[in-house]
C-alpha cells in the first residue's frame, strides 16, 4: 500500500497529502438509530471535504447536491471554508486544495465519521475538522467541530470566519435549484436569531392558484465555550459583506480588508444566503480553542427553537460517542476470524454497506420485525439514483 495510505487498528482509514491524490466521493451512513432523523451526506477528499447534504431527497438539501465530477470541482468553493486573520496583518485560507505555506495534512475516515487536519508549522497552527451526524434527536443534523490549536511559543489573536458559502432554503426543490435558481431567489428568506439562522423559501414557488407558506427551515446554530458558558459568534447570511465582488467565492475581499467590522446591515431576502460564523480568539502558546456548528432541517420550524435551546458542548461529545456507538453495534453483528486485521474491518465495513442496501431489522417481537436504516444506492458516482431517506423516527429508505 501506498506510504500516504494506511488502515489503523481502530479501523480508521488515513489519507496523507489527501488533496493531492485522485478525487473519489464517499458518503456519512445516514443512520441516525431508531429514534432519530437521519441526513445524507456527500463528501470528497478535496478542501474541507463536504459539498451536498440534506434531508429526504435531493428535493430538500441544505447544499445542492452535485455528481461526483462536479463536486470535486466545487468543493474547495461552495463547500465549507474558513478563513482567518491573523495577528491583524496575515490572512490565511487553511483548508485550501493549493496552499502558499508548506503543511502536513490528512482526511481520517470511519465507518460514522470523517475529519480533516492540517498543522502548519510555519504558522504554528494545527487545524482539525470533523464531520458527524446527530443520532437520536427530533431534528437533522450534520456537526462539524472546528479545533484550533497554538503550537507556537505567543499568544496569536484569530480573527475567524467560518461557514457555508452558499446554503439552500428550505422548499427549494432540485429541479428549481438546477433550472431556476435566480427567480428563485425571489422567495427566498434568511432570518437570524443570536446563534440561530433560518433558511427557507416563504412560500411555495410552484404556479399554483392557492398561496402555501412554508412551515418547516433549514438552519445553522454555531456557539464556542468560554469558562462553561456558551459564546455566541455573530452570524452573517449576506454573503456580499463578506466576498464583495467576487462572485465565485474565492477571496473573502471584504473579510481581508481593514474595515470589516461587526455588526453591519444585511440583506436577508432576495438572493441566495450564505450561513458565516464571525468572531475572534486569542489562542495562548500550547492552547486550544473549539467551534461547533450545526447545519441540519427540519419540517416545522419552531421544534428547531426548542431543540437548540439545551444544546452545549458535552451535549454534542455524548452525541458523538453515540453515534460511534450505533454504526460500530451494527458492524459488530457480523464476525469473522483471521490473521489479516485488514480483512476482518473489510468484512465489517461490507456488512454495513450491505445493511443500508437492504435494511436492518428492528424485533417489535420475536415474530415481528421492521427494517430501518436502509439507504439505497444514493451516491454521488450514481446520480441518476432516486434515493431517499425517510426524516423521521424508524426511518428507512
Amino acid at each position: 500500500m501506498d506510504k500516504d495510505y494506511m488502515l489503523r487498528n481502530d479501523g480508521s482509514f488515513i489519507i496523507k497529502n489527501y488533496n493531492s491524490k485522485h478525487p473519489f466521493s464517499n458518503f456519512l451512513p445516514g443512520v441516525a438509530g431508531a429514534w432519530g432523523v437521519p441526513m445524507w451526506v456527500f463528501y470528497v477528499n478535496r478542501a474541507q471535504g463536504v459539498i451536498s447534504f440534506g434531508v429526504k431527497d435531493k428535493d430538500h438539501a441544505i447544499t445542492e447536491f452535485f455528481p461526483a465530477n462536479n463536486a470535486y470541482c466545487f468543493a474547495p468553493l461552495v463547500g465549507f471554508r474558513t478563513f482567518l486573520k491573523i495577528n491583524n496583518r496575515i490572512n490565511y485560507e487553511p483548508f485550501r486544495v493549493i496552499s502558499d505555506y508548506e503543511r502536513n495534512e490528512e482526511m481520517v475516515i470511519k465507518s460514522s465519521s470523517f475529519s480533516i487536519r492540517k498543522n502548519n508549522p510555519e504558522l504554528g497552527l494545527n487545524l482539525r475538522i470533523k464531520y458527524f451526524t446527530l443520532p437520536n434527536a427530533s431534528a437533522g443534523a450534520l456537526v462539524r467541530v472546528l479545533s484550533v490549536k497554538n503550537t507556537s511559543d505567543k499568544e496569536v489573536k484569530l480573527e475567524v470566519l467560518d461557514g457555508l458559502p452558499k446554503i439552500i432554503p428550505f422548499g427549494l426543490n432540485n429541479v428549481l435549484l438546477k433550472d431556476l435558481a435566480r427567480t428563485m431567489e425571489a422567495w427566498m428568506r434568511a432570518q437570524v436569531n443570536d446563534n440561530l439562522a433560518f433558511f427557507r423559501m416563504v412560500v411555495d414557488p410552484k404556479d399554483s392558484s392557492q398561496t402555501k407558506y412554508v412551515d418547516g427551515a433549514n438552519f445553522e446554530y454555531a456557539f464556542y465555550e468560554e469558562n462553561g458558558k456558551k459564546v455566541s459568534p455573530y452570524l452573517i447570511v449576506d454573503p456580499s459583506v463578506i466576498f464583495a465582488q467576487d462572485t465565485s467565492y474565492s477571496v473573502p475581499v471584504n473579510f481581508y480588508g481593514s474595515s470589516f467590522k461587526t455588526p453591519f446591515a444585511q440583506i436577508m431576502e432576495g438572493k441566495t444566503p450564505c450561513a458565516f460564523s464571525h468572531f475572534i480568539w486569542n489562542i495562548k502558546p500550547g492552547g486550544v480553542k473549539i467551534f461547533y456548528s450545526m447545519f441540519g432541517s427540519s419540517f416545522k420550524s419552531q421544534l428547531i427553537k426548542d431543540f437548540v435551546s439545551g444544546i452545549d458542548a458535552n451535549f454534542l461529545k455524548e452525541k458523538e460517542q453515540e453515534n460511534e456507538n450505533i454504526i460500530e453495534k451494527i458492524k459488530d453483528d457480523c464476525f469473522s476470524v483471521s490473521s489479516s486485521g485488514r480483512l476482518k474491518e473489510y468484512v465489517r465495513c461490507t456488512y454495513l454497506d450491505n445493511a443500508l442496501r437492504g435494511g436492518y431489522p428492528y424485533k417489535f417481537t420475536d415474530k415481528d420485525s421492521y427494517y430501518i436504516f436502509s439507504r439505497k444506492h444514493g451516491d454521488l458516482e450514481r446520480d441518476y439514483n432516486k434515493f431517499k431517506l425517510l426524516p423521521s423516527y424508524f426511518s428507512e429508505g
